[in-house]
């Protein structure tokens, strides 16, 4: 079995799963249970907003760049020779910092022992919050994670698309259990095989989904709001100063992704602010008490 194959299979499953509640809910239930024309002509409005918001989001994801490393943190090839073949750290170093200084590069991270970030497979200087994915084998700009569902990583240019994904999904998902429940507890004991046994399957599919993606979201939301990503909340940033951080405060922090136009919030379309190889940094507040 391919790579190519087991790579897609995730976000291929995902949409058959879609599609078939999408089937379920829409033939089932709204067609074969609900009497009412315009309880069902309103069901299925709500329903088909999740349903396209959920697929332009989860498409925008899947298939928008996630954003590479400009090329003026890029070496050549001559200059990559030149680094790797050095002999001691201190000559790596004083090659790096030339090269920023030659290229008016600004930076604020660093490795934990004080050295400017450069990815050897990609050959350039990391910016600050870059990181190579060993899946892609590629270093992204505020790369979050590689999302197998997607097949795609998740950076600064999708990043407010997945949020708006797995937003639409729980969404989606709560939408469904919110209008089949009171049917499901009304045939409980006396269930049609034909049309609640799949009402009711889907039930459970959205119930499991719709937790864990709304757990998810919320995890996503706690991280947005302290300005951090996935790899930065697992392994924290060395700062080229112990008190700087990329924490804004949470309203400039989601704006920082969302945008200003708030308008564009909940579309899946580029609407962040930074370029992202440059952010915006502060100091952070420490109280200190004297004894």
């Amino acid at each position: 079995m391919s790579t190519a194959f087991l790579n897609h299979f995730p976000p291929i499953f995902l949409i058959f799963l879609f599609f078939a509640t999408y089937y379920i809910y829409t033939y089932h239930y709204c067609f074969c249970i609900v009497k009412s024309v315009q309880l069902r002509i309103i069901f299925m409005v709500f329903l088909n907003v999740f349903a396209i918001m959920f697929l332009w989001s989860f498409f925008a994801t899947m298939c928008s760049s996630v954003g590479k490393v400009p090329l003026e943190y890029k070496f050549s090839n001559n200059k990559h020779r030149n680094l790797i073949n050095s002999r001691t750290e201190d000559e790596k170093d004083d090659i790096l910092e030339t090269f920023c200084e030659d290229h008016n590069l600004l930076l604020y991270t660093c490795t934990p022992t004080g050295s400017i970030r450069y990815c050897v497979r990609c050959m350039h200087i990391k910016p600050d919050r870059t990181h190579h994915c060993s899946t892609c084998d590629t270093c992204y700009l505020k790369m979050d994670h590689h999302c197998p569902w997607v097949n795609n990583c998740i950076g600064f240019l999708n990043y407010k698309n997945f949020l708006l994904t797995i937003f639409y999904t729980y969404n989606y998902c709560f939408y469904y259990i919110g209008t089949t429940t009171s049917h499901l507890k009304q045939s409980f004991y006396g269930m049609n095989v034909a049309t609640d046994v799949p009402i009711t399957a889907a039930y459970g599919l959205a119930v499991i989904m719709g937790l864990v993606t709304f757990m998810f979201f919320w995890y996503h939301f706690y991280l947005l709001s302290k300005n951090e990503t996935t790899l930065e909340n697992i392994h924290p940033p060395s700062f080229i100063e112990d008190d700087l951080t990329f924490d804004l405060g949470t309203c400039q922090n989601i704006i920082e992704v969302f945008g200003q136009k708030c308008y564009l919030w909940f579309l899946p379309v580029f609407s962040s602010v930074s370029s992202g190889h440059i952010f915006i940094i502060s100091r952070e507040i420490r109280n200190e008490y004297n004894n």
